[in-house]
């Protein structure tokens, strides 16, 4: 046999392997400008469009793959579901039933995307990310290594989790929040847009993170509290369950404000201060660092506590910085009232 004859007989060998080593359903449609690689298994009613590649994955039936998207190599791609053009689908990735992929998303390999999600358009889903059923990732969010995204969550458009974050159930993302590496936010959470959770912050249940607000790393907001716009709570701080903090309030790392407490607006409280459960601090108030104002103490607006002062209770005080006048007659209570 001649060279010439040889190589003849090997190309009509691969392409009959090629073909032979595919394994369609019936009803499966495929364009003629598709490319079906060695391996893949299609399901029946199937449509694969021109320009879409087909590494050697195993697609359910009732599948649309849209012109020049890519399926990588081990991927399972389960039934009813829509991969928009240009959309790559990586290796090892597994997509339940009824999920929607956008077109020109990413989904690295070894993602996990449950049934019911919509991945919209230009969405980044990096490498072994679990996403639940019922999410919703919006236009050019951007979803790190090894995420977990709880069910009925939503991410908006522009918002970054970042590496090994965990969003739970019910949370919503808002347009442009970051939410830093390994940080972990509760289930019903709200992060308004441009919020910025940093690494390794815990975010309890039903928590209202206001937009522009900075939570920093290893700080832990308990539940049902509420940041304000534009505040910022220092590394290690603890917001404890139903403090709210006002619009433009500083936290400083270390400091911890009990339960119920009541923050206004473009307070300052210093680093390791403690403010005590029920107390209210008004706005422009400045704690300094290390100083405890104890439970239910009213500071009036304006008022600065000096550093490292512990406020007894059932006390009046006055003047700025904030002086000691005497006990506050008869009342037995442990209310303390400061004025400016």
């Amino acid at each position: 046999m001649s060279s010439k004859s040889l190589i003849l007989f090997f190309e009509l060998f691969l392409s009959y392997s090629l073909v032979t080593s595919q394994v369609f359903d019936g009803d499966v449609v495929i364009d003629p400008g598709a490319t079906i690689k060695s391996g893949a298994v299609i399901g029946s009613r199937t449509f694969i469009h021109s320009g879409a590649v087909v590494n050697a994955a195993v697609i359910d039936s009732n599948v649309y793959i849209r012109s020049d998207a890519v399926i990588g190599s081990g991927a399972i791609i389960g039934p009813r579901v829509i991969i928009n053009s240009t959309a790559v689908i990586n290796k090892g990735a597994v997509i339940n039933s009824n999920v929607l992929i956008g077109s020109g998303a990413f989904i690295g390999s070894g993602v996990v995307i449950d049934s019911d999600v919509f991945i919209n358009s230009s969405a980044v889903i990096n490498k072994g990310t679990v996403i639940a059923p019922n999410a919703f990732i919006d236009t050019g969010a951007i979803i790190g290594i090894g995420a977990i995204i709880g069910s009925r969550s939503a991410i908006h458009s522009t918002a970054v989790i970042n590496s090994g974050a965990v969003i739970d159930s019910d949370v919503l993302i808002e347009a442009g929040a970051v939410i830093g590496s390994n940080a972990i936010i509760g289930s019903g959470v709200i992060i308004s847009s441009n919020a910025v959770i940093k690494s390794y912050a815990v975010i309890s249940s039903k928590v209202l993170i206001s937009s522009g607000a900075v939570i920093d790393s290893r700080a832990v907001i308990d539940s049902n509290a509420n940041i304000g716009s534009n505040a910022f709570i220092g590394s290690g701080a603890v917001v404890n369950a139903s403090v709210i903090i006002g619009s433009n309030a500083f936290i400083g790392s270390g400091a911890r404000i009990n339960t119920t407490a009541l923050i206004g607006p473009g307070a300052v409280i210093g680093s390791d201060a403690v403010i005590g459960p029920r107390a209210k601090i008004g706005s422009n108030v400045t704690i300094s660092h290390g100083a405890v104002i104890p439970a239910e103490a009213s500071i009036l607006p304006g008022a600065v506590i000096s550093p490292i002062a512990i406020i007894p209770s059932n006390a009046v005080y006055s003047s700025k910085p904030v002086t000691f006048l005497g006990a506050a007659g008869n009342d037995t209570s442990s209310s303390i009232v400061f004025r400016p």
